[in-house]
């Protein structure tokens, strides 16, 4: 159960990276930059480092909560688990950039993001194990 509430938390939250993308293509400040020579690789660049630090700092509270908890399946894995973690943050992160491109306002980008996040990430796997489950267990 951990898994789909760790999840439903980041997609709740995960509009957040959505929203200079969204501003800036509103605003047309991607142009505004280019005209004052900022190339658009420093400042996609800057913009995701700046959402990973956004990232981390919930991950750094799970990551202690687990250690403090001492939830087995986690903390016996601590470091795998925080690797693991920093690549769902980065592969989050892109994924909310390429959503942002769907909607025109903040207000509209969040809102449909977590229907998406929550569709996509957590109930669709939910329905493609029932679909692909063969019913049985193993105990091993």
């Amino acid at each position: 159960m951990f898994p789909y509430i760790l999840n439903t938390g980041y997609a709740t939250t995960s509009g957040i990276h959505m929203l200079m993308p969204v501003e800036e293509r509103a605003n047309k400040t991607r142009h505004i930059l280019k005209m004052n020579g900022m190339r658009l690789t420093p400042y996609w660049l800057a913009l995701f480092c700046a959402d990973f630090i956004l990232f981390l700092i919930p991950t750094t509270l799970l990551a202690i909560l687990v250690a403090v908890t001492d939830l087995t399946i986690f903390s016996d894995h601590l470091i795998q688990f925080i690797v693991g973690m920093l690549g769902f943050g980065t592969a989050k992160i892109a994924e909310s950039y390429f959503l942002s491109t769907f909607f025109n306002t903040q207000d509209a980008a969040i809102k449909g993001n977590i229907y998406i996040q929550l569709l996509v990430g957590t109930f669709l796997p939910f329905v493609l194990m029932g679909f692909f489950s063969d019913g049985s267990t193993q105990n091993s």
